[in-house]
């Protein structure tokens, strides 16, 4: 989870209301540096929501983080058996589950490779893995597992555990739980990656407007969690004349950025969406359309390209268009 965002894809847009019409006052907005990212809420009870859901996030913090020294989690990768919480123990077996369903396009044993190719991406060191670097990490991993007796998980391996590919999504997934029978309007914004609308308090438009890809892009929605992965966020140019991305290939061990940037996806799970989108980066389309009908998702792959305005695919519902702009 530590990461230097060189670039965030997905902002919402239209957090600042203009309420003249509404008999309610404006929303209050909170913000906080969290799980290693900008968190922002939005409600509009007074800041008790928000602050509820900010104070939550605090606590899950404190679990996840697998390179802070204390958290659960990094306890875990140290010492390889440990009595979890209850929190821990769901999001690694929700993990464990994803890993099997996505055929190991999503991996949580990913710790120690991640670790190495961000020393590149952050250029601390010069070249690319090699090869010979890359299986060997392979080999770590796909010899790993976890056991779960009540609470005690035992790692089996030598492999690390690095779960930022889903604990937005299983924090999302929290708070919705915490919020949901609170008020209906409502907005957190996980650090971009992850985001959970209620509804937009406006009695002429409820839907909030979400901007994608630096807001060249745009679509409405409510009542869902939007999730995203983009090889844009954190990345180098190398002097091979290759792109490099923290979004690393489970099956290869590779960082080097091939044909999809981007994905987008639009659920109520928040922790399937957040593996997801990051396993839909590699995945063909067809492994894509077989998952997302099996999840009640609906998603759009960005490949940068000309046809049709660089969006590769996109389900049936979802409007993704160009922003419109004012002349």
């Amino acid at each position: 989870m530590k990461r230097n965002l060189k670039k965030i894809l997905l902002n919402l847009t239209g957090v600042s209301f203009c309420l003249a019409s509404c008999s309610v006052a404006s929303p209050t907005k909170i913000q906080a540096f969290q799980c290693d990212a900008l968190f922002e809420y939005l409600d509009y009870e007074e800041g008790g929501i928000s602050n509820s859901l900010k104070e939550e996030v605090d606590k899950l913090e404190n679990i996840f983080d697998p390179y802070k020294e204390g958290t659960e989690l990094y306890r875990l990768n140290k010492e390889r058996t440990l009595t979890v919480s209850d929190d821990l123990l769901s999001c690694l077996k929700e993990a464990v589950a994803l890993k099997e369903d996505t055929d190991g396009y999503f991996n949580p044993f990913m710790g120690k490779l991640s670790i190495d190719w961000m020393s590149f991406i952050n250029e601390k060191r010069d070249n690319p893995l090699s090869e010979e670097e890359i299986n060997t990490h392979l080999t770590e991993i796909s010899s790993t597992s976890l056991s779960f007796e009540g609470n005690k998980v035992t790692i089996s391996g030598s492999a690390d555990i690095d779960l930022s590919g889903i604990c937005k999504g299983y924090i999302i997934d929290k708070l919705y739980e915490s919020v949901k029978d609170k008020t209906e309007y409502y907005m957190v914004n996980a650090g971009h990656s992850s985001v959970l609308l209620g509804k937009k308090n406006n009695k002429d438009n409820d839907s909030f407007v979400v901007s994608l890809l630096e807001n060249e892009f745009t679509f409405s929605a409510k009542d869902t969690t939007i999730s995203t992965s983009g090889v844009n966020e954190q990345y180098r140019i190398h002097s091979d004349g290759n792109m490099y991305s923290h979004l690393i290939n489970p099956k290869t061990g590779s960082a080097k950025v091939h044909d999809t940037k981007e994905a987008v996806l639009v659920g109520r799970d928040g922790s399937i969406g957040d593996a997801l989108a990051t396993a839909f980066i590699f995945m063909d389309n067809e492994e894509r359309l077989f998952l997302a009908s099996k999840e009640n998702i609906k998603y759009a792959i960005y490949d940068g390209g000309s046809i049709n305005r660089g969006w590769n695919y996109m389900s049936e519902g979802l409007d993704i268009e160009p922003r419109k702009t004012n002349k």
